[in-house]
């Protein structure tokens, strides 16, 4: 009985409605965080979610009753049925892993995913599981969002980039360049460099860098603006 209660309120699991709760509860939890998804331009946003929340209840609840023999003469684990939501899970979240350049992006939509299909299968599961679940809801919430935050305050998020910028030493030292780099904001991660002879004669040095620049980093304005310098020879950004 004790599994049957949901925050004090008692719902069957085993009825039309109880089992009606579950996937409406499922729906709006997967809701809420695909809709936090794609409020911040991710591929992957509030019908996906909940729509993978959802089926995920439901695949439990079918789950169980092939466990309880309701499906006629056909009777099997519940945890085998519904252990192959993960698997199909996993898919489904590779297709929002997007690489670009350095940077891969969607790893935390693959991610939210995932936990909302394991809030689906809880809810689906029991009552008592779907209490579990919605205070799942509210961490993973809130890890999306104050998280991300914090995460913009310390400066933690932003794009990686690879560089290569040749400059006259005898007019742009490269501990001027480094500077410059970061009045932009931009975060020096690693960098190599090497002193070369132009087609004058005259020395050049090449420096590669590997950075990562802010969310709004804008590639032209930079670009024009490094070409400008005096004693810039070069400077090529991966796009």
């Amino acid at each position: 009985m004790e599994a049957e209660r949901f925050f004090g309120f008692y719902i069957p699991s085993q009825t039309m409605w109880g089992q009606v709760f579950a996937l409406l509860l499922s729906v709006i939890v997967g809701g809420v965080i695909g809709f936090e998804r794609e409020r911040r331009g991710q591929p992957a946003g509030l019908r996906t979610h909940a729509l993978v929340c959802s089926g995920a209840a439901l695949i439990a609840i079918v789950s169980q009753g092939y466990g309880n023999g309701l499906a006629g003469r056909i009777q099997d684990s519940p945890a085998r049925v519904a252990a192959n939501v993960v698997v199909g899970i996993g898919f489904l979240g590779a297709g929002a892993i997007v690489r670009e350049g350095m940077s891969i992006r969607g790893l935390t939509t693959a991610a939210s995913i995932w936990v909302v299909a394991a809030m689906g299968m809880a809810i689906g599961t029991s009552p008592r599981l779907g209490e579990v679940a919605c205070i799942c809801f509210v961490i993973v919430l809130t890890t999306l969002t104050l998280l991300n935050r914090f995460e913009q305050a310390m400066k933690l998020k932003g794009r990686f980039r690879e560089m290569e910028i040749s400059v006259n030493p005898g007019v742009l030292r490269p501990d001027r360049l480094l500077q410059i780099l970061e009045e932009h904001h931009i975060g020096v991660l690693s960098f190599q460099l090497e002193t070369q002879k132009s087609a004058q004669g005259e020395p050049v040095t090449q420096v590669r860098l590997r950075v990562r620049v802010p969310d709004d980093f804008d590639l032209v304005a930079f670009q024009q603006y490094m070409v400008n310098l005096s004693g810039m020879v070069s400077c090529m950004v991966e796009a």
